[in-house]
């Protein structure tokens, strides 16, 4: 584990893991990693520290994850099928292994109310107590989903889909644009204002009534994982140690950090982030030093 203090780059010993698979948390003082094979680490604001669990069990290397609370931590596998944690066990969700779907994404607005996209086009809504089905207007592929609020969120894979909290509706065809890469983040203030990335490191932003791009890398740079705090304001990681951050008019790309692969990166509220990859390195950005 390599961690950033302010003035340089110090390796920690206390993960120790091949591959650093997904990141996610609450706050920069509630922060998880998960690992191949699901190992487990909890970051307090201090030290991390090596979390027991069932997916160890499972023998499955883990690749999405996302948290509303410590209560309520979503991962999905490699295979595709999604666990939760209720803040005393983990669960399977069998229901997405009996559609055979391979879950892509999750977002959560609570403990109740979760949704999962899945590569074939298909959407999923968890509500407690079962997944339901929801009608996904065309789209053949999903990437990412993520949202304002329970009655306001974005879909978007070959197909931009906005949420109202009763339905989604189709606002844009984006086959085209699908064919060169994987969307790996998005963010909506509004039903005019919502941004995206796309693995060759391509932002673009929906107005109301316009999709379009607004930035993009100047050198080919191939992206896995973005992590959107607000419009003009995302992480991104990828290939060869990349990590780039969006500021509204620069993607700024931090180089010489590592030469690793990066897989995941997840931004906290107050600025911290947290980003991580092959060789179990994990990187820290604190903005107060």
């Amino acid at each position: 584990l390599i961690h950033w203090n302010g003035k340089q780059w110090t390796e920690d010993t206390s993960v120790d893991s091949s591959y650093t698979m997904a990141i996610g948390g609450v706050d920069a003082n509630n922060v998880w990693i998960v690992c191949d094979y699901g190992e487990m680490f909890y970051y307090n604001g201090v030290g991390w520290t090596p979390v027991t669990n069932t997916l160890t069990e499972e023998g499955v290397s883990m690749r999405k994850f996302f948290a509303t609370a410590t209560d309520n931590l979503w991962v999905v596998d490699n295979n595709g099928r999604a666990h939760s944690y209720d803040g005393v066990l983990w669960g399977r969700h069998g229901f997405l292994e009996e559609q055979d779907a391979v879950v892509t994404h999750v977002w959560a607005t609570s403990s109740d109310d979760v949704w999962a996209t899945v590569f074939e086009g298909l959407l999923l809504h968890y509500r407690g107590t079962e997944w339901r089905l929801h009608t996904s207007r065309g789209a053949s592929r999903l990437d990412v989903v993520h949202g304002a609020s329970a009655s306001e969120a974005w879909a978007i894979g070959d197909v931009l889909l906005e949420y109202d909290g009763s339905s989604w509706t189709l606002l844009e065809d984006l086959s085209t644009i699908a064919e060169s890469g994987t969307f790996i983040g998005i963010h909506g203030d509004s039903s005019t204002e919502v941004q995206t990335m796309l693995s060759t490191g391509n932002v673009y932003e929906w107005d109301g009534g316009s999709f379009s791009q607004i930035a993009s890398v100047p050198d080919y740079v191939y992206l896995s994982d973005a992590h959107f705090l607000g419009i003009d304001d995302a992480w991104a990681v990828g290939q060869v140690g990349a990590i780039l951050y969006w500021n509204g008019n620069i993607l700024y790309q931090f180089e010489g950090l590592t030469a690793n692969y990066l897989l995941t990166v997840f931004a906290a509220p107050d600025g911290h982030a947290f980003a991580g990859g092959y060789g179990g390195t994990v990187l820290h950005y604190d903005p107060t030093r």
